[in-house]
């Protein structure tokens, strides 16, 4: 029985051999009989690469009538066959006009295969007079090959029902193509990630040399270290060129490039304020906000809207002098460009300028000029110079936009199949983002014929390649499953690897936010064996963690309802505390292991709720520090190991993680800020308020017993004395704190002061 499932739909004009097809190959019988087509099912066993697949069988209507029932085929599809009839070169332009629209409205990402029924009929002498009649003819494999490079398909294949001929061939490259693809639920939005998304990835080029340099231009010219204690954190392009490399002991590199200039790099400060500033030059330029930072020196951009909308205004007969629109309000905000050829490097073919029906193409094209334009102004308006990657998803831009640096930029032609299988192929399994170290041992040590030693597992490159997973004869995701799964592991881990073997990847650019998804200290050490100093260690990195939120978390109060002058708030509240470690692995490690590996160089974590004190700006990061590590640190490192065990700390970290936006009048937060908006009660409320002015009596001695002296109005504070009134529980139980009330001018009710709008409201629609 076959452990791998997988969906094929049909589509295709009326007629067109579809049905044929399919009872050819589930049943080994050519119907002789036409009888069209609303839904039929079958099912069929293939065998490819090894691998036992049953394939279910959906055929669909290709007439009009059925529009609107054909969609319910494509839940859950993994490939789509679409059809044209040889003998009909009308059915092959209905590809162009209708399949493959619809077809990519409802099965985003999914491989498509471009079919050739009736191959038979070519050359047969009744079909070719009756074409010639309305001035047609046959279609050649060559036209049927040009449509599919058109509309992106993964193959064109050929094939004749009545003689078989062809017919298996299709429908095992089908089955390749349906392992290649992961399932679409029916109740899940497509994902624009994989689909139409063109993701920039920026790497500014060597990054932490480059802030310095561009404080001191002369260091450009000469071989530039960034030290962090006795390793080299990283080094310039004139560096790497004689030889030194990142994560060098600084006596190695010295010894290579005796000239190497080295700067400490410990303080982080600088290259966190850059990274800061560039990030929000590039986040400017994005219209959905999905601009995400991967440290200090990575972005990813979503500019899928800003493609489209160039697409609709891209005028296809002066592309040589094409403009880029920047914003949808101003038409004159952009640039021009030459839409002619792709801007910078480019891997894999490109359909030319005379084919401009390839829309997949055409966005890329763009994307290109797009990245092209943020690189310059980068280099033009700060100094940095980035290697970009322009793709349809995160991990093919990222791997792409290492091809070529430092300075340089490449589009991967991602809509052909076979150049991202060609792309990925090359790449070590330990290069691919998403396969972590853990999941590439595992790989390695299935996959590799000699297994690596020790020195060999703390590589940054392994010689297990994509190619020799992808295409061992034990490979598929449920094979994955089995070796990658497991108790505490990820679930659907197996089909996740597969598609990252095949340049999947369905994550999505997150939103840009002001607010980071944690911030941590971290430090590491030759030894740490005595409490007092890693007390001492814990409140450098405590105070250096309080001035990082301070920094991160605190904005000036501009606002007109700020209590205090040039005060300041919290954009956003830690809520959990955690403390990480690391020991020295023991000297009694087994023979042979890797450090590493060893059990004990492994990091244990302990989490608690940040205390509240932390956030008190008027102490000191000092004096806050020496409380939070007296009070809450140590006494959770003391939990890590027994009394009496014997210390020997490499690595600390202290963190603060799930941050929640503060309430705000002026952005996103959770809910709003409330003494702003208590500040704001009396405005809010004043026009609800009762008219306080005393009106004069005209006639009659019948006075109201108040003198002239006492007919003045009355003061904003004594009505509202007058108009408040504290809520009375006659069960002697309250809320939390006594309930304030406004009484209503019309009726009398006590009504809560957050009410009183809509209150005043009911009593309009009285009227």
């Amino acid at each position: 029985m076959a452990e791998i499932r997988r969906k094929l739909v049909i589509v295709g004009d009326g007629a067109c051999g579809k049905t044929c097809l399919l009872i050819v190959f589930s049943k080994g019988t050519f119907p002789e009989v036409y009888v069209p087509t609303v839904f039929e099912n079958y099912v069929a066993d293939v065998e490819v690469d090894g691998k036992h697949v049953e394939l279910a069988l959906w055929d669909t209507a290709g007439q009009e009538d059925y529009d609107r029932l054909r969609p319910l085929s494509y839940p859950d599809s993994h490939v789509i066959l679409i059809c044209f009839a040889v003998d009909s070169p009308d059915s092959l332009d209905n590809v162009q006009e209708k399949w493959i629209s619809e077809v990519l409205h409802f099965c985003q990402g999914l491989p498509i295969i471009l079919v050739g029924c009736k191959k038979d009929l070519r050359y047969d002498s009744k079909t070719i007079e009756e074409l010639r009649k309305t001035s047609q003819k046959p279609v050649s494999p060559e036209e049927g090959e040009e449509v599919r490079k058109k509309i992106g398909a993964y193959k064109y294949l050929e094939c004749s029902a009545k003689t078989n001929e062809g017919v298996r061939e299709v429908f095992e490259h089908a089955t390749r193509a349906a392992l290649l693809s992961r399932s679409r639920s029916s109740g899940k939005k497509h994902n624009i990630v994989i689909a139409v998304i063109l993701t920039c990835q920026g790497d500014y080029d060597c990054f932490y040399a480059s802030v310095f340099e561009n404080r001191d231009p002369r260091l450009k010219a000469l071989p530039l270290g960034v030290k962090q204690k006795n390793i080299l954190a990283t080094c310039n392009y004139v560096a790497r060129k004689q030889g030194v490399k990142k994560l060098m002991l600084i006596t190695e590199a010295k010894r290579l490039c005796p000239n190497l200039v080295i700067i400490e790099g410990e303080d982080l400060t600088p290259f966190r304020d850059t990274s800061k500033k560039l990030f929000g030059f590039m986040r400017g330029y994005s219209w959905n906000r999905k601009a995400e930072r991967l440290g200090f020196d990575e972005v990813f951009m979503d500019v899928t809207d800003i493609i489209n909308y160039n697409m609709f205004c891209l005028n296809r007969a002066s592309l040589s002098e094409s403009f880029f629109h920047l914003s949808k309000k101003d038409p004159e905000k952009g640039f021009l460009c030459d839409l002619t050829k792709v801007a910078g490097c480019v891997y894999g073919k490109t359909p030319g300028t005379g084919d401009l029906n390839n829309s997949a193409y055409i966005r890329l094209l763009l994307a290109s000029h797009l990245a092209f334009h943020l690189r310059m102004k980068l280099e033009e308006d700060f100094g940095f110079t980035a290697s970009v990657g322009i793709s349809t998803n995160k991990l093919l831009s990222k791997l792409v936009g290492s091809v070529n640096k430092p300075r340089n930029q490449t589009t991967l032609m991602s809509f052909d199949d076979a150049v991202v299988t060609e792309f990925m192929d090359a790449h070590s399994v330990r290069k691919v983002p998403g396969i972590g170290f853990k999941t590439s041992r595992a790989l390695e040590e299935k996959y590799l014929a000699t297994p690596l030693g020790p020195d060999d597992a703390d590589r940054e490159t392994s010689p297990l390649k994509v190619y020799d997973v992808r295409t061992h004869e034990q490979t598929s995701p449920d094979a994955l499953e089995k070796l990658l799964g497991g108790p505490g592991s990820e679930r659907g881990v197996g089909e996740r690897v597969w598609g990252l073997l095949h340049g999947v990847d369905d994550t999505e650019v997150k939103d840009a936010s002001d607010v980071p998804s944690q911030i941590s200290i971290e430090d590491t050490y030759k030894g740490l064996e005595s409490m007092s100093q890693i007390e001492g260690e814990l409140r450098k990195i405590s105070a250096s963690l309080i001035r990082r939120m301070r920094t991160d978390l605190l904005t000036d109060d501009n606002s007109d309802d700020s209590i205090e002058p040039g005060s300041q708030r919290w954009i956003a509240h830690p809520k959990a505390l955690r403390l990480s470690i690391r020991q020295w692995p023991s000297s009694d490690a087994p023979q042979g292991t890797s450090w590493h590996s060893h059990p004990d160089f492994q990091r244990i974590s302990r989490s608690q709720p940040v205390p509240n004190f932390v956030f008190n700006t008027k102490e000191t990061p000092d004096s806050l520090a020496e409380r939070l590590t007296t009070e809450i640190l140590l006494p959770t490192m003391k939990k890590f190991f027994p009394a009496g065990h014997k210390w020997n700390l490499q690595l600390m970290n202290v963190c603060v993680a799930n941050l929640a936006a503060s309430g705000s009048e002026a952005g996103p937060g959770v809910g709003r800020d409330i003494s702003v908006m208590f500040r704001k009660q009396d405005d809010v409320l004043r026009q609800w308020k009762i008219d306080t002015t005393i009106v004069e009596d005209d006639g009659g001695d019948g006075g109201d017993g108040v003198n002239d002296a006492q007919r003045q109005s009355i003061s904003d504070h004594e009505v509202e004395e007058m108009e408040v009134a504290e809520f009375d529980d006659d069960d002697g139980g309250s809320w939390e704190g006594d309930e304030v009330t406004v009484r209503c001018p019309l009726c009398g009710h006590s009504i809560p002061p957050f009410a009183l709008a809509a209150h005043a409201r009911f009593h309009d629609f009285e009227d």
